[in-house]
């Protein structure tokens, strides 16, 4: 019986995936209304420019991957540039930014739920007849 290796590598369709799936989340509801109520027209501009940067830091990494091939992404290239300290402060900081930023999917989707069924009842109630108005009641 032959036994089967697992890979542990992760192709660019499956980075895409989760870079999208990340993008998609929360952050299209959530960022896409704050802009739109703070600056109007102008937040497509500032999406467009937030996309620039987001290219400019996947390139960056991208860069730092290439330059030190080692399991640990940021927490690898900070210990590799400025020692285990500053490793360790950044790969703290990357845990408790995921952690935290986990609440914002259920605080966006409630009150984007909240949103939809206040709109939906009172499109449902203005298509209503008002008994009280016709006649003989």
């Amino acid at each position: 019986m032959s036994k089967s290796e697992l890979r542990s590598e992760l192709t660019l369709f499956d980075v895409t995936n989760l870079v999208v799936g990340a993008i998609i989340g929360a952050d299209i509801y959530v960022a896409s209304s704050f802009g739109a109520a703070n600056l109007g027209p102008f937040s497509l501009l500032v999406w467009v420019v937030a996309g620039v940067i987001a290219i400019v830091i996947a390139l960056c990494f991208a860069q730092c991957a290439a330059l030190l091939p080692k399991v640990g992404g940021p927490y690898a290239y900070a210990k590799e540039a400025w020692g285990p300290f500053a490793g360790f402060i950044v790969g703290w900081s990357l845990w408790l930014a995921e952690w935290v930023s986990l609440a914002v999917f259920p605080v966006a989707s409630t009150r984007y739920l909240m949103f939809r069924s206040t709109h939906t009842t009172l499109i449902m109630r203005t298509q209503e007849p008002n008994l009280s108005m016709h006649p003989g009641t």
